[in-house]
């Protein structure tokens, strides 16, 4: 069964250190309050720097 989707807007002011065109990765963890379940998700993602 696939995930749900998820979609959150970061404001750039809140993240420092990222450079355009190097390659990254977002590390969520999401922990089940009733379960107890951790699991962690990794999303790479890049900056394109403009013009390219």
């Amino acid at each position: 069964q696939p995930s749900p989707l998820v979609q959150i807007t970061i404001p750039l002011s809140q993240i420092t250190n990222i450079e355009a065109g190097t390659d990254y990765l977002i590390q969520i963890q999401v922990k089940d309050l009733i379960t107890g379940d951790e699991l962690t998700h990794e999303v790479p993602f890049s900056v394109k720097s403009e013009g390219s």
